[in-house]
């Protein structure tokens, strides 16, 4: 992590890529709780250029739109988000004032065409899920790697000779960066996201998606989705600058990172060929270099025509790790022979390296061997993500009886014994083979299984209709937070919303366009209220939002937003032009109210008085004992 010493001294010195003139003045004004949904609309049509991009957005497929947007209106803005709207306007304003540098080996061009393919594919594959709204998740992947951007900026000169020297060899420029200047580009990166106030969560989510092995586990379930589809965004992004053989090659390992997403290898094909079309809409729109480029799904039909044979990805992977060249070469190809793909390595210390970057599914290891031992390799291997799966053969002499010992007690599957004998070597491999085919069955079982019962599960705690939380999940987690603020003496307020006259909207124009409206305001309070907050359909046409670390007077503000963003323009259905109104009543758990029940019934009292003082209103009221 950046010193926050040192990120201010760097940002004093005034060349951090910032934005500047009108986009800043709307940066600004959209940063404030109390802001004017007019006064937003009026600067936004003022830029001719940012209403074209906002309308892009609006009538993309994340957001199926019944008809095209053609103006700019507080609808569009609210349907998009006023949060959304801050990033958009942050990565625009970026990328027009700093489409080339002083930095004479850094290339500009590339690095915005593949920042907006990363935040295209960000935007396709996660459109789908809660993890974030589709606008946000464009945002943060256009501007995910901006430290690079920066050092360019910063440290023209020094950062030329550090690309001169490294090229495309990514680890050895991150240490190269934190040699000359005292952090890398990657922490530059989340600094600057800190400083331009994007959530503890994509911050987070960059961070985890930047480390050099993918990630495996993370704080909650919600993290980890999201590094994993940055991380599939930026393999992705950095596909369109191969030619279609080189991207052929990648199509398994991404697939397989997608199904980490439950996102199945057919999906994964007409997700990534979506994506590859947003990036040259966005590119033309943005004025940023696109390709045009063979689809995936075309690249795998020719794959699967050119050759019956299986993919060098679909065999069995064996990392053979010995100090002998001659015995190196012998094993390579006896076991090339049998069907399998073969790395070597010379040592401990290389195996290891290299099979953290090809994962192979089985290592034969010599036990003696410098630069760290055959068992020394072994242990390593075991205590890594990777080796939990591994199987692992060591080579040693028959009578070695006290070095064979050691090598299973530090996780070694089998062994072959030296001078190798070529059948009983294929024999003990075999076996192996066996061993770790039914592993990889079991385990694609597994992940099927989870993605089901993942299903099941968000299907028991999602409204079918609004696609938002349930009455279940709300309470659920009113439980959990009420308890939390309770340890920590945090904040919680709840906002329960009604709308107004929702009977005569049914018994007039029927229960189709009654759940339209629904559908509709639930789509509005999704997009307006912030990443913190849980919206849930709570019944009928009732719906809470659970405001975490708010006190009664913030949660006033957010209802009032809410209250805007809904009644701003009428719901259109077909031909229909409803106009809706909503009452909201908003309160606050005080120290002493120890009771979920109390909160809800004083959100409930309050929301009665919104509806008693004449509806379409804000109520609101501190739940005491």
């Amino acid at each position: 992590m950046l010193d926050p010493i040192r990120f201010a001294e760097l940002k004093a010195a005034g060349r951090l890529p910032s934005p500047s003139g009108p986009a800043l003045k709307l940066i600004e004004l959209l940063g404030r709780d109390d802001v004017a949904l007019p006064e937003i609309v009026r600067l936004v049509q003022q830029d001719p250029a940012l209403t074209g991009r906002v309308l892009k957005l609006a009538n993309s497929a994340a957001f199926a739109r019944p008809r095209p947007a053609v103006s700019i209106s507080t609808d569009i803005l609210m349907m998009i988000g006023l949060p959304a709207l801050h990033q958009l306007v942050l990565a625009f304003a970026l990328i027009d004032g700093h489409r080339g540098g002083p930095c004479r080996a850094f290339d500009y061009a590339a690095f915005w065409s593949q920042s907006v393919a990363r935040g295209a594919a960000a935007q396709t594959f996660g459109g789908g899920s809660r993890i974030a709204p589709p606008a946000e998740l464009f945002t943060l992947g256009l501007v995910a790697d901006i430290g690079r951007l920066a050092l360019a900026s910063l440290e023209p000169a020094r950062f030329a000779e550090l690309l001169a020297k490294f090229g495309a060899d990514e680890a050895a420029l991150i240490e190269g960066e934190r040699a000359a200047f005292g952090f890398d580009h990657r922490e530059l990166s989340v600094a600057m996201l800190r400083d331009w106030g994007f959530p503890a969560l994509f911050l987070d989510a960059v961070t985890l998606a930047m480390q050099d092995a993918e990630p495996q586990s993370a704080a909650n379930a919600r993290l980890l989705r999201l590094a994993l589809l940055l991380r599939l965004a930026e393999a992705l992004s950095q596909l369109t600058a191969l030619d279609d053989a080189a991207r052929r090659q990648h199509l398994e390992a991404l697939a397989r990172l997608a199904r980490r997403l439950d996102i199945t290898a057919q999906d994964f094909l007409a997700l990534a060929d979506d994506s590859l079309q947003a990036w040259q809409e966005w590119g033309e729109l943005l004025g940023t270099p696109t390709l045009t480029l063979t689809p995936f799904s075309v690249l795998e039909m020719a794959a699967d025509e050119a050759s019956a044979e299986p993919r060098s990805e679909e065999k069995l992977r064996v990392l053979v790790v010995d100090d002998d060249s001659a015995l190196r070469r012998l094993l390579e190809h006896l076991l090339g022979q049998q069907g399998f793909a073969v790395h070597t390595a010379t040592d401990g210390r290389h195996g290891f390296a290299e099979a953290l970057a090809w994962h192979p599914d089985i290592v034969i290891t010599d036990i003696l061997m410098p630069n760290k031992n055959g068992i020394e390799l072994t242990r390593k291997l075991r205590a890594s993500e990777l080796g939990q799966s591994l199987y692992i053969i060591v080579l040693t002499i028959l009578d070695d009886e006290d070095k064979l010992a050691e090598a299973f007690a530090a996780g070694a599957d089998d062994y072959i014994p030296k001078p190798l004998k070529p059948r009983t070597l294929l024999a003990r491999v075999s076996a192996g083979s066996r061993i770790v085919r039914l592993q990889k069955t079991l385990a694609q079982r597994n992940l099927e299984l989870s993605a089901a019962l993942r299903r099941a599960e968000m299907n028991a705690l999602t409204d079918v209709l609004t696609g938002l939380p349930n009455r279940r999940h709300i309470v659920e987690r009113m439980e959990q937070e009420c308890a939390a603020s309770e340890r920590s003496d945090r904040r919680l307020s709840l906002l329960m919303l009604d709308i107004d006259h929702f009977k005569p909207i049914n018994d007039t124009h029927g229960h189709a366009v009654g759940d339209a409206v629904l559908v509709e305001i639930a789509r509005r309070i999704e997009h307006t209220k912030r990443l913190s907050d849980i919206a849930a359909r709570f019944g009928g046409e009732e719906f809470v939002i659970l405001a975490v670390d708010t006190p009664l007077d913030a949660a006033e503000m957010l209802a009032e937003r809410l209250r805007e963003a809904i009644t701003a323009a009428p719901i259109e259905v077909n031909d229909l032009r409803v106009d809706v109104t909503v009452s909201i009543g908003v309160a606050e758990k005080a120290v002493d109210c120890n009771n979920l029940d109390k909160l809800l019934k004083a959100a409930d009292g309050a929301l009665y008085r919104a509806k008693a003082g004449g509806r379409n209103r804000v109520e609101s009221v501190k739940c005491h004992a």
